[in-house]
């Protein structure tokens, strides 16, 4: 029978992955989906000027939350393997 220190430890893994996938994957899409940048007062931007402008103002964010998903996923797979 496994004790309860062992259970919420591995629950806390499993919590942290969960969490993790969504730093990882979703919250870089809603960031691409909700903050688009319009061009103003006519100016056509081409992809290359978008997706730079785009990065310059919240790429390295997105890229910074999405590397903290990726610790998380680290850090559940390390809680999870310890319990087995």
């Amino acid at each position: 029978m496994k004790s309860n220190k062992h259970l919420s430890k591995k629950i806390i893994g499993i919590l942290s992955i969960i969490l993790g996938l969504y730093l990882l994957i979703v919250n870089p899409i809603i960031s691409m989906i909700l903050n688009q940048i319009t061009p103003s007062f006519g100016v056509q931007l081409d992809q290359l000027t978008y997706w730079g402008a785009w990065f310059m103002r919240y790429g390295g964010f997105t890229i910074f939350i999405a590397g903290i998903g990726v610790y998380l996923i680290h850090i559940g797979f390390r809680y999870i393997k310890k319990t087995d």
